[in-house]
């Protein structure tokens, strides 16, 4: 029975590693479920002070280094069904470097339920553009870069928003410039953010 215990936990154990080293040091309880670690098992971990609940749906597996990137992946787990990365941090996701953004800004439908998270600003809207999906989920660069410049704090900071993408080669200035032309005034939203 020992010996089952200890295969069991060696084998939660490297699951766990496996998939928190695809995100950053995290996990989504779903998808440790999917691999056959149930909410005992997540349970018995967190208790034993290897991992860590950060949230409603992720886990901090803490024998895997941490990254920034793990804090992206929780916005979207956490905020609420349908979310992905909008704005300067669907930016960072894809690769922009030279602005750190003080808050995660997350876009959702309309029809979500919206999860508050610390850190995080969601934004709901009555049509989620087009996203991409390899990696943390995030509307693409061109719609992120509007909405970045559209949510800056400043005109200064939106300037600096529209050229880091178009400077590091994310966004195409062609491809910034059909869809500036399609958007007129601020994007379709209501900003969730207390």
């Amino acid at each position: 029975m020992a010996t089952l215990q200890v295969m069991k936990k060696e084998s939660r154990r490297l699951v766990a590693v496996e998939l928190a080293s695809d995100h950053g040091g995290v996990a989504h309880r779903r998808d440790l479920r999917a691999r056959g670690v149930d909410r005992h098992d997540v349970r018995i971990e967190v208790d034993g002070g290897r991992w860590r609940a950060d949230g409603l749906h992720t886990v901090e597996v803490l024998e895997v280094t941490r990254e920034p990137v793990a804090d992206l992946w929780r916005a979207v787990w956490e905020s609420g069904p349908g979310a992905v990365l909008d704005g300067a941090a669907g930016l960072v996701a894809q690769g922009m470097t030279g602005f750190t953004p003080a808050s995660i800004d997350v876009s959702l439908p309309r029809s979500a339920t919206v999860r508050l998270v610390d850190g995080v600003t969601p934004h709901q809207r009555r049509k989620l553009e087009r996203c991409l999906r390899a990696g943390v989920p995030r509307v693409v660069p061109e719609w992120a870069t509007i909405h970045a410049a559209q949510w800056a704090v400043s005109d200064r900071q939106a300037a600096l928003l529209v050229c880091l993408p178009v400077q590091q080669r994310l966004v195409p200035p062609s491809r910034l410039l059909d869809t500036g032309g399609v958007c007129s005034g601020h994007p379709a939203e209501t900003s969730s953010a207390t």
